[in-house]
């Protein structure tokens, strides 16, 4: 599949539409806030994924290369497709903090001294599972588990680790791979110290069905973790009062 046609077989737009507005502070518990504002950055963070993706293989990219021969060519799409691992794995990270917050208390004390931002740095995925253990929520931990496990996404995972902690893979034709001594000794080349190859058609093609598996899993923890009206509810008059009674409850007004 290309790039171009996940838009129309994969969308993903309907994520932006869980923003929380008014009516969502007044109706909806805390948890749920909490929740779709997440899942709205998981959306972000996919959106720029995908754009990546898709500005991978353009011929023209204007005054961003300096020239538009083939190793210049070969450089912005190292660049690019760099780009897109990572946002692709912020998506995980940050798919695990929806779960986070929807099983969190429900108090709208996180709106405070960002206390939400906090309380969201506590979450790695050993964390999340042990909780999820201790709630009885083996649907979630069930639903996490498998896609964490699945090969595709430990390849991906992977990748960016390595990328994360080593900083840049090497690419065919950008510049000099020299796994050796350029001389011999007693017929024995002595060995450098060398990054992992990566082929971008290769990653390119691996992202591009990581990007299919992740929309699959995300919509389906949406609807795990999520109420079916979240995005339908309209404004009320008296949803300002509602939010304030809400907040003078928390003591954070």
């Amino acid at each position: 599949m290309k790039v171009k046609d996940l838009y129309e077989e994969y969308p993903f737009d309907h994520w932006k539409e869980y923003d929380p507005y008014d009516p969502h502070y007044a109706h909806f518990k805390s948890y749920y806030i909490y929740t779709a504002f997440k899942i709205v950055d998981v959306y972000s963070s996919f959106a720029h994924a995908r754009s990546y993706m898709n500005e991978l293989n353009l011929e023209d990219y204007g005054q961003a290369i300096s020239k538009h021969d083939e190793i210049h060519l070969k450089y912005i799409r190292a660049k690019t497709i760099q780009s897109a691992l990572a946002f692709y794995n912020y998506c995980i990270d940050l798919s695990w903090q929806v779960v986070w917050f929807n099983i969190s208390d429900d108090t709208f004390r996180f709106i405070e001294n960002n206390e939400y931002d906090k309380y969201a740095t506590k979450c790695d995925f050993d964390s999340l599972i042990f909780k999820l253990k201790i709630f009885k929520k083996e649907y979630l931990r069930n639903h996490l588990t498998r896609f964490k496990s699945s090969k595709l996404t430990e390849n991906i995972r992977k990748k960016y680790n390595y990328l994360k902690h080593r900083g840049t893979f090497e690419f065919e034709g950008l510049g000099v791979i020299q796994k050796c001594s350029m001389a011999s000794v007693n017929g024995v080349s002595l060995p450098f110290l060398r990054r992992e190859e990566i082929d971008i058609k290769e990653l390119e093609t691996n992202l591009i069905e990581f990007d299919m598996l992740f929309v699959e899993y995300f919509n389906i923890l949406i609807e795990m973790t999520m109420p079916a009206n979240f995005t339908k509810i309209k404004m009320d008059l008296f949803d300002p009062l509602t939010i304030f009674k809400k907040y003078k409850e928390c003591e954070i007004i």
